[in-house]
């Protein structure tokens, strides 16, 4: 991280993301943003933190990362909610590891299911934003 006058405001949420192209895919689809692999969170006044995988904000200087967590398998959603404003996203910050993260498992549920032959029949999601998924194979 990147050391300047001012405090740095990152935060680190521990997911269970273990696989990086599934979680590309889904900031992707979840964000719209471009994404950038082993490259900088930008946050608060110029701080930065290097990350495994970046979704970066064309709206402002404040990106979303994923961190290998120390000593893990697992990667850590790191971002500085302090300049993220929910404008910038398609969802509330509370629910945004959230909202990344069922996207992920969805992504992972599609290609496992694709490799043992099955096809994505519906995927529906109701109002508390469950999701159901109908695989089937023939």
């Amino acid at each position: 991280m990147r050391k300047g006058k001012n405090m740095s405001h990152f935060t680190r949420i521990k997911t269970v993301v273990r696989e990086l192209n599934p979680l590309e895919k889904a900031l992707r689809e979840v964000l719209g943003w471009e994404t950038v692999r082993n490259g900088f969170i930008r946050g608060y006044s110029g701080n930065t933190q290097r990350a495994a995988l970046v979704a970066v904000n064309p709206r402002r200087s404040y990106d979303i990362g994923y961190v290998k967590a120390d000593g893990a398998e697992t990667y850590e959603l790191v971002t500085d909610f302090y300049g993220l404003k929910n404008e910038d996203l398609p969802c509330k910050q509370a629910e945004l590891a959230d909202r990344i993260t069922q996207q992920y498992a969805l992504n992972i549920l599609r290609e496992e299911g694709e490799r043992l032959g099955f096809d994505f029949s519906q995927v529906v999601t109701n109002e508390e934003g469950a999701m159901t998924v109908s695989l089937s194979r023939w």
